[in-house]
């Protein structure tokens, strides 16, 4: 019991000096050259069995030669995972999640979730922002 409820805690308590940081302007990002096609492979396949479960179809639109980007591939891997377990909260019954990697005008990656429920109501989106 204590090793299930220590490891979803232990996440918790290390975000918490990492908020500290970034509210303060101290937190250092270790870049490096990373393939962001295999860690989008990755946090989707941790999150399979969840969207299963939830009656979810997971689904990802990345480009085969998808160059590789300079990022912090620990944050990077959080952001996704972050996203995609927001999405896979709440999803209606037989809902599609799309996690797609593409490139913006200028040529920076581009990491977009959508997913077909219902949506947050437009009265509530300056609140939820």
């Amino acid at each position: 019991m204590s090793h299930e409820l220590r490891t979803p805690l232990n996440a918790v308590i290390d975000d918490i000096p990492d908020i500290s940081k970034i509210e303060a302007g101290k937190l250092e990002l270790q870049e490096e050259v990373v393939p962001l096609r295999e860690i989008i492979a990755d946090c989707t396949g941790m999150l399979a069995d969840r969207a299963q479960r939830a009656g979810t179809h997971l689904r990802t639109r990345v480009p085969e030669h998808f160059p590789r980007v300079r990022a912090n591939p620990l944050r990077q891997r959080q952001i996704i995972l972050n996203l995609l377990s927001n999405v896979l909260k709440f999803p209606p019954e037989d809902s599609q999640v799309t996690l797609a990697l593409s490139r913006a005008a200028g040529g920076a990656p581009v990491i977009e979730v959508s997913d077909s429920g219902p949506g947050i109501d437009p009265a509530d989106i300056p609140r939820v922002l």
